[in-house]
């Protein structure tokens, strides 16, 4: 049976750690209720449901996500850190970002077991009080209600800024910079950015080793901020949830062969007697139940008649690899050791985020083939890959999915959006192939940044923004557009005419400029809107002529 010590602050008194606990929030917007930790991993510190589908239900897909990621220097040398595996030998990953002094008090105040949790209408609540009593309108302020203590704490404390004197970098979270001064100003009027109607946002690193890990192993610099958020739908979108994990490289190093892998532990009701598949066209694993009834057992309760399907899907990086991961000292296809391991841990960790056994050695498709996708097939087809075919006891599943290798440069950014999607409208098989058709339609609501679920604000709030630089402007051939980005943050840039139309849209966006190439842009007025996680930051006219 899984168990999780149930108290709300967890405090370790081992090697490894010295009085560093960790607390949770619960993401609820919608069909969903995800606990997440101040550590930055799904969990539930309560009970051993992490992910209540329906929400209020106590059923759960989910019992846990783990992150782990490596990557090569210029001397090939192999780096590994991970959330998971808690030995001397394994780099780790703590809370906050990467500082130049670990031990330092108001460090471990500001970061030691905290979690930021908002949604759209607190931050909206916030504008619109500050719009008030700075006499910037006056519609509704009479009416406004207070807002809550706890909501006032997290948006003055959102970490939007490290502290440089640390060696923090000056930009963390996102925010809205009324003035661009590079500073977060809430008593100014700035204000958090989120996704989604609701969200959670935690910042970690896998630096601090030289002070929690009594033998520090090489470590990366690396410094990630996860963000968890959600929308309410009158469709699949209200049963999922979306999470985007930014990594940013604060060494000094340039690293080639970067991967991210996350270890989902997908335990569908009673976690007993679930089987794993994955559908490399979507780059989705998901978990679905054993047989046609989810009985009520070791502790969990389970889904009865017509079991759904669960699923953990990438929408901007493709998957590398996935395998079933058995437990946390065997992997599905590694050869039984006996006597001395011939590889280091960190060396058979790097194996399996390549897509190998423990041993360097691929996994084989029953077809004698090498492969680094197990159970790729469709269950329902007797005559592809699944566990059905392969006549596997059902049992507790947990997957491994990592992304493609890519160059993390020094100073570099990546951005790895992931979804945790669900299906239950028909019995078990049936939920799996619903799951994997609805890939396209998960995709699509990704590659709009989820336009069509962003709720009208309850406050009659005017569209604020910071006007964009242009020259030379009128354009006659082209011109440079300026903007504040300090962090290099992911933006996306519209042209829309005078009529309302969009005319061009540039994504992924990481700079401070933009040259306007007016070759496709007939004579006239247009208007460029700068947006940031949906929020308009900037806006701007050009004259074409």
């Amino acid at each position: 049976m899984k168990v999780l010590v149930n108290y709300f602050c967890i405090q370790f008194i081992v090697s490894l750690f010295s009085n560093y606990c960790f607390c949770q929030v619960v993401l609820d917007y919608n069909n969903t209720s995800l606990n997440i930790s101040s550590n930055g991993k799904i969990e539930n510190v309560f009970a051993v449901a992490a992910y209540q589908i329906p929400n209020g239900s106590s059923t759960s897909t989910l019992f846990t996500i783990g992150l782990n990621f490596g990557a090569k220097d210029a001397n090939d040398t192999i780096y590994f850190s991970s959330g998971n595996y808690y030995s001397s030998s394994i780099n780790q990953i703590f809370q906050g970002p990467v500082s130049a002094d670990y031990s330092n008090y108001l460090y471990q105040g500001r970061w030691f077991n905290k979690i930021w949790k908002l949604s759209r209408t607190d931050i909206d609540l916030f504008r619109a009080h500050w719009l008030c009593e700075q006499g910037l309108t006056v519609n509704g302020c009479d009416n406004l209600p207070a807002i809550s203590p706890g909501v006032l704490n997290t948006i003055y404390s959102w970490p939007a800024n490290g502290d440089t004197i640390l060696n923090e970098s000056a930009q963390l979270a996102p925010y809205f910079d009324r003035n661009s001064n590079g500073k977060y100003e809430p008593h100014l009027g700035d204000y958090p950015i989120i996704k989604g109607m609701s969200a959670v946002y935690v910042i970690q690193n896998d630096d601090a080793g030289s002070y929690f890990q009594t033998t520090p192993t090489r470590r990366m610099g690396i410094e990630i901020h996860t963000m968890y958020y959600q929308f309410g739908a009158l469709d699949e979108i209200n049963d999922a949830t979306f999470i985007d994990v930014t990594v940013f490289n604060r060494s000094n190093r340039d690293y080639h062969d970067f991967i991210l892998g996350n270890l989902v532990d997908g335990d569908l009701g009673n976690y007993a007697d679930d089987y794993f598949a994955c559908d490399t066209t979507c780059n989705l694993i998901c978990f679905y139940n054993g047989d046609e009834y989810d009985e009520s057992d070791g502790g969990r309760i389970g889904y009865g008649e017509f079991p759904p399907a669960f699923g953990f899907k990438s929408f901007n990086h493709k998957m590398n690899s996935s395998f079933r991961f058995v437990s946390t000292s065997a992997w599905n296809g590694d050869t039984t050791s006996t006597g001395v391991e011939p590889y280091t841990l960190k060396e058979m960790h790097w194996f399996r985020l390549n897509g190998l056994n423990s041993y360097g050695q691929p996994y084989l498709h029953p077809n004698g083939n090498p492969t680094k996708f197990q159970y790729s097939g469709n269950p329902s087809n007797p005559t592809e890959w699944s566990e059905i075919s392969a006549n596997n006891p059902p049992g507790d599943r947990r997957g491994y999915f990592t992304t493609e290798p890519t160059d993390l440069l020094s100073g570099q950014q990546l951005v790895y959006s992931y979804g945790l999607v669900y299906e239950r409208s028909g019995d078990r098989l049936q939920n799996v192939a619903e799951l994997m058709n609805n890939c396209s339609f998960y995709q699509e609501a990704y590659d709009t940044d989820f336009e069509a679920y962003y709720e009208a604000p309850e406050y009659n709030l005017t569209v604020e923004t910071i006007n964009l630089t242009t020259f030379p402007n009128p354009v006659v051939e082209g011109t440079i557009l300026n903007f504040a980005n300090p962090n290099n943050e992911n933006l996306r840039m519209q042209i829309v005419d005078i009529s309302g139309n969009v005319i061009q849209t540039i994504n992924n966006i990481t700079s401070q400029s933009v040259e306007l190439n007016r070759s496709n842009l007939k004579n006239g007025i247009y208007f460029i809107e700068l947006r940031k996680q949906q929020v308009l930051i900037a806006k701007g006219k050009v004259i074409i002529i």
